[in-house]
Parts: structure tokens; C-alpha cells; sequence
């Protein structure tokens, strides 16, 4: 028994799996996120958020 409903569709364009990367994805893959990775995430770097500074106190 088939269920009629609204049809699905994408909700952005998806590029073909034979399409050529553009230059910008490889740039991005090739030159940027390997130093962000090395550098900065694996030595427990983060950007986007500044920690919190916590004081000892002596009660």
C-alpha cells in the first residue's frame, strides 16, 4: 500500500559525483585546513571562543 505525500526535493544543488573539484575547494583543502589542523587544533588552540580565566582562592 503506497502512501501519497509531498514529493522530496533537494534543498540545495548537489554537483554531480563526475564534476571537477573547483579551484577554490582545492585551495581550501590543500593550502588552508592543514595548517588550521596541525597548528591550531591539535595543540588545543580555539578561535572561535575565548576560555574563561579561573582564580584559585584560598577559603
Amino acid at each position: 500500500m503506497a502512501i501519497d505525500g509531498p514529493s522530496r526535493q533537494a534543498t540545495f544543488e548537489v554537483t554531480p559525483p563526475d564534476a571537477e573539484p573547483s579551484r577554490l575547494a582545492w585551495l581550501l583543502k590543500e593550502k588552508m585546513l592543514p595548517p588550521i589542523y596541525w597548528k591550531g587544533m591539535l595543540r588545543g588552540h580555539e578561535w572561535l571562543a575565548r576560555p574563561e580565566k579561573i582564580s584559585a582562592r584560598a577559603d
